[in-house]
């Protein structure tokens, strides 16, 4: 986790129409892992229809990419839709 946050430029999660729910629950599957103002960026890419964006979650939302963290945000979306974004 800590290479990650040295490493790293931020987290991605890919949030599609189908993953309606999940996104929901992206802040409680977030908070956990907080490390506001030293961890990673967490970048979210939304996605309906043909449009597609990033959206920078503020400082005071940056996360510890634990593995388990990773893990877990995987399980709820997928393997694919989470990426760590290195240098």
């Amino acid at each position: 986790g800590e290479a990650r946050v040295r490493f790293s430029l931020g987290v991605r999660i890919r949030v599609l129409d189908e993953h309606a729910r999940a996104a929901a629950r992206l802040r409680e599957l977030i908070s956990p892992w907080r490390m506001p103002q030293q961890g990673c960026p967490l970048v979210v890419r939304m996605r309906r229809g043909d449009a597609e964006c990033d959206i920078a979650l503020p400082d005071d939302w940056h996360v510890r990419p634990e593995e388990e963290f990773l893990q877990a945000l995987g399980e709820t979306f997928t393997r694919e839709s989470v990426e760590v974004i290195y240098r």
